[in-house]
């Protein structure tokens, strides 16, 4: 279609429309809209992932988390829960790749150690005597200081 033979139909369709035919297209048009996505909805709408055991097709999602489509059946190939994927009760997390049940999700522990806030008797005892020692010189000092300065003469 040329640009000629546009112009005489949209100036066709334009000239004979009134505002009633205008709406009542409009009204065919949404309608028609809407029937079309009810219709197109349940074609697209998603299934249910299989859990262990459930037949399945070799796609994404067509089995629940942490199973995998194998033969046709959700399942576990290697027998345990990887990392990072929901435990589940009929299968360990896998323990070989140091995998443990942390509220429900297998991952691997972390070790945490608070840092020394320095509260608390140490260790090194040798470090406390040395740290009375010089705190009792201080004050020594600041005594043998403040009497000097009462009392020039001493």
């Amino acid at each position: 279609m040329d640009s000629q033979e546009f112009d005489a139909l949209a100036r066709g369709v334009g000239a004979h429309a009134t505002r009633r035919d205008a709406i009542r297209w409009i009204g065919a048009v949404v309608l028609g809209a809407v029937g079309l996505a009810g219709l197109i909805r349940p074609a697209a709408a998603k299934i249910t992932p299989g859990n262990f055991g459930d037949p399945c097709d070799p796609v994404e999602g067509s089995c629940a988390s942490p199973y995998t489509c194998f033969e046709g059946a959700c399942d576990l190939p290697r027998g345990c829960v990887g990392e990072g994927q929901r435990a589940v009760s009929d299968f360990s997390c896998c323990e070989e790749d140091g995998l443990v049940d942390i509220d429900g999700i297998c991952t691997v522990p972390v070790e945490t150690t608070l840092p020394a806030t320095g509260i608390g008797i140490p260790d090194d005892t040798e470090q406390v005597a040395g740290l009375a020692i010089a705190g009792a010189a201080v004050l020594v000092a600041s005594k043998l200081i403040r009497d000097k300065e009462r009392d020039p003469e001493l």
